[in-house]
């Protein structure tokens, strides 16, 4: 699985990189949606499973999920 994980890894840069953002179709026709706002949405679609797995993951094995918050700024 973490070699999955590494070869997929290996295709984001490229991917990210031929993104255009400013374009009026997300690439499905039956999406009518920006590119950008369907990538938006690719996040928040993929924030609400993963803390449906984290709610799994604590409710059923006790295990807790550390969320990253921002730092206090030092000064």
């Amino acid at each position: 699985m973490l070699a999955f994980c590494d070869v997929c890894e290996g295709y984001v840069d490229e991917a990210v990189a031929t993104l255009d953002l400013a374009s009026p179709d997300c690439g499905f026709p039956w999406y009518s949606l920006s590119k950008l706002e369907h990538q938006l949405l690719t996040v928040r679609h993929l924030q609400h499973h993963a803390a449906q797995l984290a709610d799994r993951l604590r409710n059923e094995v006790g295990v807790g999920v550390r969320w990253v918050g921002s730092r206090p700024s030092r000064g």
